[in-house]
């Protein structure tokens, strides 16, 4: 069960008894967002539903959504209605992991991060299209919108290409030919020699540049690591969607996962 602080719901924080109709709440939303903002937090369709319904992917409707919230909370404050602090603009999420897997496994974070299910899903939530497994590893993951492309530095690993995700001057793939990608390497060179014989990332600021390139506009990155520098802190052209939180026990360092949003104005 996951704890939850959202900003892109109805946590807007303390309020005044002061009355604003939905319909003047949603005229302050352009219209590209409005229809998805009214489906999903009025008339309670899912992100899912929406976008077979208009032909887009789902998080194109969460990210309408999203800023469609933003857009009524500013009126909102505007009106001196809400008068609480302003969210992050992104959910946040802490998952505890322990417990059983589904088949009974006990659920603990490998070596194959992917094997455990709590992370497993939310990275096929977020993923869309065509995408590309930066650092596959062993774990065959799925999506339902589209195919995952992996690849993996080591050579023995079972992947279509073995490619340093940090150097692809080579051209094997190319610019914005890619909807999604996962970023999930060795979180330190120590953590590689210890589990993935020595096979690591060894730029992680080159990989990022590299990722961002192969992404079109609209498209996400899911990184995990130590922490949650993502993206987003990285560069303009990226907004952080979510941030999950595993925490492992007391003894035992959390694992971040985030999910990035290359803007639709990016020009690169």
């Amino acid at each position: 069960m996951a704890e939850s602080y959202s900003d892109t719901t109805n946590g807007f924080g303390s309020t005044k008894t002061q009355e604003t109709s939905i319909q003047d709440c949603l005229e302050v939303i352009s219209p590209t967002r409005r229809k998805d903002y009214k489906a999903v937090v009025i008339n309670d369709v899912s992100p899912t539903e929406q976008a077979e319904q208009r032909g887009v992917y789902p998080s194109t409707v969460s990210e309408n959504v999203r800023r469609g919230h933003q857009q009524v909370e500013q009126h909102l404050r505007e009106q001196g209605i809400i008068t609480g602090p302003q969210g992050p603009g992104y959910t946040v999420d802490i998952h505890s992991v322990g417990g059983r897997e589904p088949d009974g496994s006990p659920a603990a974070v490998s070596k194959w991060t992917f094997e455990t299910s709590a992370i497993r899903t939310i990275v096929e939530d977020a993923i869309q299209g065509r995408t590309l497994n930066a650092c596959a590893g062993e774990t065959h993951l799925t999506s339902g919108t589209g195919t995952i492309i992996r690849n993996d530095l080591n050579p023995e690993r079972p992947a279509e290409y073995h490619q340093d995700i940090c150097d692809l001057e080579n051209g094997v793939f190319e610019e914005r030919s890619f909807d999604s990608a996962i970023l999930d390497p060795p979180f330190d060179p120590q953590n590689a020699d210890k589990h993935y014989e020595g096979w690591h990332a060894g730029d992680l600021a080159a990989a990022r540049e590299n990722l961002s390139s192969l992404i079109k506009p609209g498209g996400v990155v899911v990184e995990l690591g130590w922490n949650s520098h993502d993206l987003s802190k990285a560069s303009d052209s990226w907004e952080r969607t979510e941030l999950h939180l595993f925490y492992r026990g007391p003894c035992l360092p959390d694992i971040f996962l985030t999910v990035s949003q290359k803007t639709q104005m990016s020009l690169f």
